[in-house]
């Protein structure tokens, strides 16, 4: 990852909380009563982030999008605040398809 030293602390905070909601989410769709079909969708979509977000190049683009990430136990409200982040995403640095 590139960056300061400070962003690249910071940007490995933000991506482990990151990724604990990504994995939150996935947990709670699967136990979920939509159809298989909708939840391979979610899932397909939220592989797709966590890969993005696992290799992204640049500490500041983590900490742009997701500084205000922080998984708090309710999975409703994390997976709200995680939507919300993506909103300004717009260089769409995580949720380009993955080579």
């Amino acid at each position: 990852m590139r960056g300061s030293e400070k962003q690249i602390k910071w940007a490995e905070d933000i991506k482990v909380n990151v990724l604990a909601v990504i994995s939150e989410a996935i947990t709670a769709c699967e136990s979920s009563n939509i159809s298989d079909a909708q939840k391979a969708a979610f899932v397909g979509q939220m592989n797709t982030l966590k890969l993005n977000v696992e290799n992204v190049e640049y500490a500041g683009d983590l900490i742009e999008v997701f500084r205000d990430v922080e998984p708090t136990g309710d999975y409703k409200h994390d997976i709200s605040i995680l939507k919300s982040a993506l909103r300004g995403d717009v260089n769409k640095t995580f949720s380009k398809p993955v080579k």
